[in-house]
């Protein structure tokens, strides 16, 4: 995913990535001003933690058919980038929803969220055949 989306990011793409705009945000809330440093690091450590709590409540859910879990992966990927995109994060006004949002920002989360599938797929597959 941090592939897709750096790469976005330098092509001019993405503007400001949901990460950092989630964390600034936050940031600003608690009455912190947003020291860029500390909004990078802490982007890349919530997005990842994001990420793996999400990988694991996914393997909660599906542990119980762990021989076709890839199969549902990818579903549960589009779901988060649905729920998140389309629902909480417009909901607390971090971003709009892609249809109001930078073409490019929406495309590179939509691709990045299928790669984020592709690769728990994959892992949940390798990790049914042992």
């Amino acid at each position: 995913m941090s592939i897709v989306m750096k790469i976005s990011e330098r092509a001019g793409l993405m503007g400001q990535q949901p990460p950092k705009r989630i964390v600034e945000r936050g940031m600003a809330s608690a009455g912190e001003p947003p020291n860029p440093d500390a909004v990078d690091a802490l982007a890349g450590i919530a997005h990842l933690v994001f990420g793996t709590v999400s990988g694991a409540v996914f393997g909660l859910v599906i542990s119980s058919q762990p021989r076709i879990a890839h199969r549902f992966a990818m579903p549960w990927a589009l779901a988060i980038w649905l729920v998140s995109y389309f629902g909480w994060i417009p909901a607390l006004r971090l971003l709009p929803p892609p249809p109001q949002d930078r073409p490019g920002r929406a495309w590179t989360m939509l691709v990045a969220h299928v790669v984020y599938g592709a690769t728990l797929g994959a892992l949940w597959r390798q990790l049914s055949r042992r």
